[in-house]
């Protein structure tokens, strides 16, 4: 028996060797999520109160429970907000306002949503500025961030700062109890920014509203008059934190982050999957499975970097000039396709790249589970 589990640790630290970059970022991952229980703790001491122990694996078994006796709310939220916080104790789900959620329940949200999938998102490092570059466009309708690929994500983002990451997931507004009771409130798109660091990442919280029937920009500007007005929900970071954790402002992050999620919620993203092992110092280790990495644009990326070495090395254009490379403007590009009539009326949403010259990818952009043994 011993010998077996020797073999199977050796299996797996060769798959890990093989994973490379991928099983780096699946240690981010895990090691943001625990950042985010911290985070609950450290809440529960400024409440006068003490976490001993805190089992994520537990929000299934709630989520359960609340279909089974009747609740409902849209199926791309794994559990809402408010039902998370039953799961966490009065005590620590409200803040100071009893009106409102605790940071305790976001953080809560967030790592409940991830962990059933436990999906890890590592971009290619020249789409992920191509695309953080790219201007928001303010039309785009907030239905589109409701297709994130699973109920929660951690997306690596060092260009956020080294070792950050986000975790994103959405919080359904609306729900309805047994009986026909229920309440009714905005969506959200939560989203919590991790740093790396020695002493453990901070945490910057923050959630976005997605007005129904409204553009992102309609939905950003609204929240943004109500935050001048009334000041950032408790828990919720102001400029000078963001500045402070990352190096830039609320807006620019928000739009930066935006454009990440957005991308991951179009139609032709450019997403490749795999498993990766669960290192042997790792927390994951103590339960749960793998985590898998999705690696966001790298073949686009590839192309792009193709295309403009080709562009660099360009013959002249006849008049003894040599042409310069041309990078058109990376810009989102949205339609509505189908009938309301039909019943199959859907959001189509695209991100146009810098350069279309030799951008096409080989075959089609589906999405590929690898193995990660070597």
């Amino acid at each position: 028996m011993a010998k077996q589990e020797r073999e199977r640790r050796r299996q797996a630290q060769r798959a890990r060797r093989a994973a490379g970059a991928a099983a780096e970022v699946a240690d981010r991952a895990d090691r943001g999520v625990a950042a985010l229980v911290d985070g609950i703790g450290q809440f529960a001491t400024l409440q006068g109160k003490r976490v001993k122990s805190f089992d994520l694996e537990g929000f299934a078994s709630l989520r359960d429970s609340f279909i089974e006796r009747g609740y409902r709310w849209p199926a791309w939220c794994f559990l809402p907000a408010p039902l998370v916080g039953a799961g966490l104790g009065e005590e620590l789900a409200v803040d100071v306002n009893p009106a409102l959620i605790s940071p305790a329940t976001m953080l809560a949200t967030l790592a409940a949503a991830w962990t059933p999938g436990r999906i890890a998102v590592r971009f290619d490092d020249d789409v992920a500025k191509a695309l953080m570059d790219t201007p928001m466009e303010a039309s785009i309708p907030t239905e589109a961030l409701q297709r994130l690929p699973a109920w929660g994500l951690y997306v690596d983002c060092p260009r956020l700062g080294a070792g950050a990451g986000f975790f994103v997931t959405l919080d359904a507004g609306t729900v309805m109890g047994p009986g026909g009771q229920g309440y009714t409130e905005l969506d959200e798109l939560v989203v919590a920014v991790v740093r790396g660091g020695d002493e453990g990442p901070p945490l910057v919280i923050s959630s976005l509203w997605l007005r129904p029937a409204a553009t992102i920009g309609e939905s950003l500007t609204e929240q943004a008059e109500q935050t001048q007005r009334l000041g950032p929900n408790f828990g919720e970071a102001g400029d000078e934190e963001w500045v402070a954790a990352i190096g830039m402002g609320r807006a620019e992050a928000t739009a930066r982050i935006l454009s990440l999620v957005l991308y991951l919620c179009s139609d032709d993203s450019d997403v490749t999957r795999r498993e990766v092992p669960t290192s042997a110092s790792s927390r994951r280790a103590r339960g749960g499975g793998e985590t898998v990495v999705m690696s966001a644009g790298f073949r686009l990326g590839a192309a792009l970097r193709l295309a403009v070495a080709e562009h660099a090395s360009a013959a002249g254009d006849g008049t003894g000039h040599r042409v310069a490379p041309h990078l058109r403007r990376a810009h989102w590009h949205h339609f509505w396709a189908g009938s309301e009539t039909r019943g199959d009326r859907h959001l189509r949403l695209h991100w146009v790249s810098p350069i279309r010259v030799n951008t096409e990818l080989p075959g089609e952009l589906m999405t590929v589970v690898r193995s990660a043994d070597p």
